[in-house]
């Protein structure tokens, strides 16, 4: 009773904490706990040129699961394990790992198989669509379906007929993500440029990690004994990349020249578009925080 009890008190307090992400930042509770929608929502994010599917794999058998926007079907698969060995072997050879030490047959072979797996069977779907949504599972997580083959392959890598030849091709964590990201972006009006110009980098700013590290490298390089030509060298090739600015490692962080022509790049740049249509963060506001937060305000 007493751990029936512990039980049900964690799932209350687990529901109690949900119910607060989704109060404060609803956008991320939709990521993170999306909802469970039914197939004809799912064919509603569809246009008539897409095609979305969507992998099952369990260790008898596996599901694909083909929408479009009007008609939909479900195919059995082989069994997780083997379609786990198909994928293992066409990234190995990509990565020059092949049976019998020939990548390239090893590819072509695994690539086709792939396709005649994964994709073939919905093919009637596919027909007349130009885009095509991929909402994988377990080890299809790993697979660049762009490379899979959709004929016999021959001829050389460049000259084979992968998928990404026919399909424009997206992928999607789950179907439920998709409507939320959707959602969102309906939501937001998209801008067509944002632009980073001339940002202030210098003493008084804060320097990230990497900075940091090459002024320790400098400083090192000082102390230690450069009379060799190699040494020589890589303290040359640290001088040639910050140039005089050096001189300062010892006692604080490397300073970079700023970027002026980039402003005006960016603000002429910008003239090109409606207005409303082009987002500028220039000088201060030209942060890698402000890259990943479009609700930022940017510089006018």
């Amino acid at each position: 009773k007493l751990s029936e009890k512990a039980l049900s008190d964690a799932n209350e307090r687990l529901d109690n904490w949900v119910r607060d992400v989704w109060l404060s930042d609803p956008r991320y509770a939709a990521l993170k706990f999306p909802e469970p929608i039914k197939l004809p929502e799912a064919q509603k994010l569809l246009d008539e040129r897409s095609v979305m599917l969507a992998f099952s794999l369990g260790e008898q058998e596996s599901f694909l699961f083909a929408v479009t926007s009007n008609d939909y079907k479900v195919f059995k698969l082989k069994p997780a394990a083997e379609i786990r060995r198909q994928v293992d072997d066409l990234l190995g050879a990509i990565h020059g790992k092949g049976r019998a030490n020939s990548p390239m047959g090893t590819f072509k072979s695994s690539a086709r198989e792939l396709y005649q797996s994964l994709i073939e069977p919905a093919k009637d779907l596919l027909a007349g669509k130009h885009d095509l949504i991929i909402v994988a599972d377990e080890s299809l997580h790993r697979l660049p379906f762009e490379v899979l083959l959709t004929a016999q392959p021959e001829g050389k890598w460049e000259q084979l007929p992968y998928l990404v030849r026919d399909f424009a091709i997206s992928y999607a964590p789950s179907v439920s993500v998709l409507a939320s990201l959707k959602a969102q972006s309906h939501n937001e009006t998209p801008k067509d440029f944002i632009a980073f110009g001339d940002p202030i980098i210098g003493r008084d700013d804060q320097f990230n990690d990497q900075a940091k590290m090459l002024a320790s490298t400098i400083q090192k390089d000082r102390t230690k004994d450069r009379s060799s030509a190699v040494k020589r060298g890589r303290f040359g090739f640290w001088r040639k990349l910050f140039g005089s600015s050096t001189r300062g490692a010892s006692t604080g962080p490397l300073k970079f020249d700023r970027l002026p022509f980039s402003r005006d790049e960016a603000i002429e740049i910008a003239k090109l578009f409606p207005a409303g249509k082009a987002d500028l963060f220039l000088d201060k506001n030209a942060t890698e925080e402000k890259s990943s937060r479009k609700q930022e305000k940017p510089h006018e």
